[in-house]
């Protein structure tokens, strides 16, 4: 079978896991220090067939979400310090986020895609090794880049014993956003979903946690609800996601979790080269 056809059928599994195969450990939820959580999560069903974008920081619509509610995301890890801090306080707020993670990183640290995993949350992709704007590059590059991200991933999931049926969801983040019209039309035919987010944090900026935490706050204020993108690679996140996530639940807010609503049948069209020099 080759590395495509293989991607596709682990993504095939996912349907299977909700009919009874080898499921997730459950993890106990010691609530917050306040004894509020904003979880658990309300689940939205993606439908990818056909692909979709979502997240009005540069697109026209976002997920369906309610008033005061938040869907968390995460990019660039994991990471062997931040990711495991980031897993015990959502764990604490019974909060399910969506892990968009690079292929590298998973190959360095497998068994955080797994944990991440077996907690509950969904696994999607970042690319293989974060190049900041693949619209700079040749497409056969850019394809590769998404294509060999998947490849790592997917191969993390399923390395243990207990996680040979996980399942990769078919959603895909631009590193820093930076999308083309190209690659966003070939990722459609994949039946792969394009997310943005409906604001940020800034933690990618040198900043402290105390202003991350702040910067969340202002934004989740004023948008209201929306799909939140932070980073599990820098500990000024994991310092600050605490107080976030409090103060989120002290103010009323709720959280939503996004899984795909059906795997895609085939992803056997994905490129099989090497990423190399465009």
């Amino acid at each position: 079978m080759n590395h495509a056809r293989a991607i596709a059928a682990l993504l095939a599994l996912g349907t299977a896991l909700l009919a009874g195969l080898p499921a997730r450990a459950e993890i106990p939820c010691s609530g917050a220090p306040s004894g509020k959580t904003l979880g658990p999560a309300r689940i939205i069903e993606v439908e990818t067939q056909g692909g979709g974008v979502y997240g009005t920081l540069q697109y026209a619509r976002s997920l369906d979400l309610a008033e005061k509610e938040i869907l968390f995301t995460f990019d660039d890890g994991p990471d062997p310090v931040v990711t495991p801090q980031i897993l015990d306080t959502l764990d604490r707020h019974c909060l399910k986020a969506t892990f968009f993670f690079t292929g590298l990183r998973a190959e360095r640290y497998p068994e955080l895609v797994r944990e991440a995993w077996r907690r509950g949350h969904t696994i999607a992709t970042h690319t293989y090794s974060h190049p900041n704007n693949l619209r700079r590059f040749a497409p056969s590059y850019a394809r590769a880049q998404i294509t060999r991200g998947q490849e790592a991933i997917a191969a993390a999931l399923q390395g243990a014993e207990d996680t040979k049926e996980a399942e990769l969801a078919p959603f895909f983040r631009f590193p820093g956003l930076n999308d083309s019209a190209r690659l966003k039309a070939w990722l459609a035919a994949q039946d792969i979903a394009v997310f943005s987010c409906d604001f940020g944090s800034d933690d990618w900026r040198r900043i402290s946690a105390w202003s991350v935490y702040k910067r969340t706050m202002r934004n989740a204020a004023y948008m209201g609800r929306g799909i939140v993108i932070l980073h599990d690679t820098k500990t000024r996140t994991a310092s600050a996601l605490p107080m976030i996530l409090d103060e989120l639940a002290r103010r009323g807010f709720k959280a939503a979790h996004m899984r795909a609503k059906k795997p895609p049948d085939t992803l056997a069209g994905l490129p099989e080269k090497a990423v190399t020099a465009p």
